[in-house]
């Protein structure tokens, strides 16, 4: 009743509500709720212990998840090893997935630049944002990359009315990725996840596949810069925050711990454009490659640093763009 679950309408009576109804009605919201409850506050309890065990963690087994549930694997490697486990967690972030505001991530990218586009959903699960944006972008080709069996096959069931439009592949982005010649490389909610040694790993293992001109789409969380929040949205924030570390053993990042990542995984990622709105938790990030300007590159010139190469990569793609649009 704390909490206004239920509620006392005279005394010695408990009754329901509209709280109590969407948990008995919906169930994705009874999977949200069971994660919080059968995962997130068990791990909450050995978060104090993984960092006195670790410290600053490398990888996402050394968190409060993995010592909880006594294994040497990160949260989604567990979860693999247990159906029902990983078809809730999937649940329960499908029904996160329904607060998404599509009208931002429009917005915040120009797709329909990208004619008869392909995107690889990175990390996508079930598929909620690739359905969301496919029924706003209807010449654009939808590839869903998830480990998950559990995700791909509940996915495909509700993306069916998409028919070839929007499929489903295994993959692990730990290791290469498979797929070619893409357009757009969207990650949502990926990074946070992870340590920063095994983001570094993601990003460079998308680098062989990458055309000229193609972007990754970095949708995540980030960290505000202190004061400038509302102390509600700010408590969401560091909620968040608290959430990855118990979870993963991993952050939500700042823009500079951003650009710093970026450069970690190859000073020719280029940071072209950040988008942000006071109301959203997610900044989008859209990056290019510049690794093809190399056989470009004069022998003549001389590039002291990385960091005057990067420079002069910055300035030629933001040339580029301001001339396209």
């Amino acid at each position: 009743m704390t909490d206004q679950i239920f509620c006392e309408p005279k005394p010695g009576f408990v009754a329901h509500t509209a709280a109590s109804r969407v948990l008995a009605e919906n169930p994705l919201m009874r999977d949200f709720v069971g994660n919080v409850c059968e995962v997130r506050f068990p791990a909450s309890a050995r978060t104090t212990d993984a960092l006195q065990k670790y410290g600053q963690s490398e990888n996402s087994s050394q968190s409060g998840f993995s010592l909880c549930n006594n294994t040497a694997r990160g949260l989604y490697d567990e979860i693999s090893y247990h159906p029902e486990q990983a078809r809730r967690w999937n649940g329960a972030m499908s029904a996160l997935a329904t607060q998404i505001n599509f009208d931002f991530i429009l917005g915040s990218f120009p797709w329909a630049s990208y004619t008869d586009a392909t995107v690889l959903d990175i990390g996508g699960g079930c598929g909620d944002v690739s359905i969301g944006l496919a029924k706003h972008l209807p010449s654009t080709r939808f590839v869903v990359q998830d480990i998950s069996d559990t995700a791909r096959e509940q996915g495909a069931d509700a993306s069916a009315e998409f028919g070839a439009r929007l499929t489903f592949q295994a993959y692990d982005f730990r290791v290469l990725q498979p797929v070619g010649n893409a357009d757009i490389y969207y990650f949502r909610n990926i990074f946070h996840n992870w340590p920063d040694k095994d983001c570094v790993e993601i990003l460079r293992n998308q680098i062989p596949s990458l055309k000229k001109d193609a972007r990754l789409v970095i949708d995540d969380f980030t960290l505000h810069e202190p004061g400038t929040l509302s102390a509600c949205e700010e408590r969401k924030r560091r909620w968040m925050d608290i959430n990855m570390l118990v979870y993963f053993g991993s952050r939500e990042r700042t823009l500079e711990d951003w650009r710093a990542l970026l450069t970690a995984a190859d000073p020719r990622f280029v940071l072209l454009n950040v988008k942000v709105a006071a109301n959203q938790p997610n900044t989008i990030l859209e990056v290019a490659w510049a690794g093809w300007e190399a056989q470009y590159w004069s022998r003549e010139t001389d590039f002291r640093s990385e960091v005057s190469c990067n420079c002069y990569l910055r300035r030629c793609f933001r040339d580029k763009i301001h001339r396209e649009r």
